[in-house]
């Protein structure tokens, strides 16, 4: 999901959610991140899913994502799967 695509969010049901995940949390995953907030949407970034240019930016990135609440929420891997597997 790019910006352009975050524009116009598919909507399903009580609005749109989709699991963020990617290269580099820094520039492209927090660009999609705010630009699908921005337009809506609602989002979990997967923090051990992506990857950052170093540490600290990988952090701030995360941290600066996280002031999103409640759009945006970071999850691991394991309680993003620990969730799918509780019914709805």
């Amino acid at each position: 999901m790019g910006a352009a695509g975050a524009r116009e969010p598919r909507r399903g049901g009580d609005g749109c959610a989709a699991l963020i995940a990617g290269v580099s949390t820094d520039c492209c995953v927090i660009a999609t991140v705010l630009a699908a907030a921005d337009a809506g949407a609602h989002l979990t970034v997967v923090t051990d899913a992506c990857a950052a240019s170093d540490e600290a930016n990988g952090a701030a990135a995360l941290h600066t994502m996280s002031l999103f609440g409640p759009q945006v929420t970071l999850a691991g891997t394991a309680e993003v799967l620990a969730g799918a597997e509780e019914p709805r």
